[in-house]
């Protein structure tokens, strides 16, 4: 199976525990042991909510910003 890594934190407390380093080597982890072929070496990042209308959630992916 075919799949890309997407790693997400939607508030700065999250972030303490659960960061999105942590999310991707986890993800690459569970991929590798199911056997699934990653076919975008970069992950997509998302790091900021979408609960409120007044800023758009930022995703990065190798550290360049798309809104």
């Amino acid at each position: 199976m075919n799949v890309i890594i997407y790693c997400r934190v939607s508030s700065d407390e999250q972030t303490l525990g659960a960061s999105l380093d942590v999310q991707e080597e986890r993800l690459r982890k569970h991929c590798n042991q199911m056997g699934y072929n990653i076919i975008d070496n970069i992950p997509y990042r998302e790091d900021e909510s979408a609960k409120t209308f007044e800023k758009a959630p930022r995703h990065t992916r190798n550290n360049e910003l798309y809104t």
